[in-house]
């Protein structure tokens, strides 16, 4: 701050800026860092539980005929059911139409093999407003919007526990099949 006349002046630089920073094993991490990779674990995992799913359907209806679990992911279950499993078929193509399923696939598949998913993390410097978003993005032509992490995040890992137990009614309905 300067007063050289009667306007007083206020320069802000990044250099004078606060570091938010988050002590991890002795070392200072950049906090922004920890918020960008845990977003990105989250959707990884999300995904995961759902390449999981397959693999419990693969040993538990297929039996003697199951693919080998190197070969099982969801794309390739949803392929396999839509014949001997009626009811299972049908919850596969719920889930791959479901927009948050589509999400977490894209999100997925953006930072796993493209390019980047940038977040957005902005705090007031006077006052107590914080923004946290996913930016938007494109997977094969496909636009997907904005996202607030906070929120998002809840109504994703909702999603996928809803998915899970779901999965697991119309496993108990078609295991009796086999």
């Amino acid at each position: 701050m300067t007063q050289e006349s009667k306007v007083k002046k206020v320069t802000v630089t990044t250099d004078s800026l606060p570091e938010y920073l988050t002590p991890i094993a002795g070392k200072d991490i950049p906090t922004r860092f920890l918020l960008d990779k845990l977003t990105k674990d989250f959707f990884q995992y999300a995904r995961n539980v759902f390449d999981s799913i397959s693999q419990i359907a693969n040993v538990s209806l297929l039996g003697n005929k199951a693919k080998k679990p190197d070969s099982v992911d969801f794309p390739a279950m949803l392929k396999v059911f839509n014949q001997n499993f009626p009811d299972m078929c049908v919850w596969y193509n719920t889930i791959n139409a479901d927009p948050a399923f589509q999400y977490i696939d894209a999100f997925n598949n953006r930072t796993k093999h493209t390019c980047d998913v940038y977040l957005k993390v902005s705090m007031d410097f006077l006052g107590d407003n914080h923004a946290s978003d996913i930016n938007p993005f494109f997977r094969k032509d496909v636009q997907h919007d904005k996202k607030d992490i906070s929120g998002y995040l809840n109504e994703i890992f909702n999603f996928v526990s809803k998915s899970f137990d779901s999965f697991m009614v119309e496993l108990a309905k078609e295991y009796p099949k086999k």
